[in-house]
């Protein structure tokens, strides 16, 4: 994919999970077409809350080599 693609998928992020999240919502669609909406939804949810708590613990352990470099005690 070029960056130009790239960067027009991206810039257009949160209008599509704005459509997205409308198509889940209205009730006039068809079921099937309203859980496959939803259920990216709580993919796309949880993929954030996981990327989250992933970089938290990047940072917690960047500390922890940053005291043992220092040559500081750390606690376990």
């Amino acid at each position: 994919m070029s960056a130009k693609y790239f960067v027009q998928l991206v810039d257009a992020t949160q209008l599509l999970a704005k459509e997205l999240i409308s198509l889940a919502m209205n009730s006039r669609n068809k079921p099937y077409s309203r859980v496959n909406a939803m259920a990216l939804v709580f993919q796309t949810v949880a993929t954030h809350l996981i990327d989250q708590s992933q970089q938290e613990q990047m940072a917690e352990l960047k500390q922890h080599l940053e005291r043992l470099e220092a040559g500081s005690p750390i606690d376990v």
